[in-house]
């Protein structure tokens, strides 16, 4: 066991990549299908490319490049069509990784330091888990601590798309 006062914690000032929106950790952007996730995290990359606020909220300043890992058919012509023009070559796509090869995910976690990545977009959750139910929080945390290396160890901010319930209740 490691214990640590908390008068004796260093608090991190890494500041957010967008301010009160994007995180510098791990960020979960939540919504029921086909209400403009894919959209807004568009959004968020091409105000970080740009160096330019979004929604007024202020950006990171500095170099971003953005990796961006989709599961959806079509994803790659869906976001090339919607973003090429903004993007300035500075979104790298990735086929999607398809195991829970806690190996194989800290490799690509090292490709992506190494190519100075400074956001990474996970397009989204549920076909990252495949076959697995997310329902068990088990589950969930399963494939959380996966991109844990890409955010803790790399410095990596990671955006989660996630889709929420269709149900009657549901807000998304």
């Amino acid at each position: 066991f490691h214990r640590v006062m908390i008068d004796d914690i260093e608090l991190e000032t890494e500041p957010w990549l967008i301010e009160g929106m994007v995180c510098p950790w791990l960020t979960l952007l939540s919504g029921q299908p086909k209400h403009g996730k894919t959209i807004l995290a568009g959004h968020i990359a091409t105000a970080l490319i740009n160096n330019q606020p979004l929604m007024g909220k202020k950006v990171k300043p500095g170099e971003h490049r953005i990796a961006w890992m989709g599961y959806d058919g079509g994803w790659k012509t869906e976001i090339g069509d919607r973003l090429k023009s903004k993007a300035n070559n500075k979104i790298a796509t990735y086929a999607p990784i398809r195991t829970i090869d806690e190996n194989l995910w800290r490799e690509f976690a090292f490709e992506l330091k190494k190519d100075g990545t400074t956001l990474f977009i996970l397009d989204h959750l549920y076909g990252m888990a495949g076959t697995i139910g997310l329902n068990d929080a088990n589950n969930f945390a399963l494939l959380a601590n996966l991109l844990r290396p890409i955010y803790e160890e790399h410095k990596i901010p990671v955006l989660v798309l996630a889709q929420a319930g269709k149900g009657e209740f549901s807000n998304g």
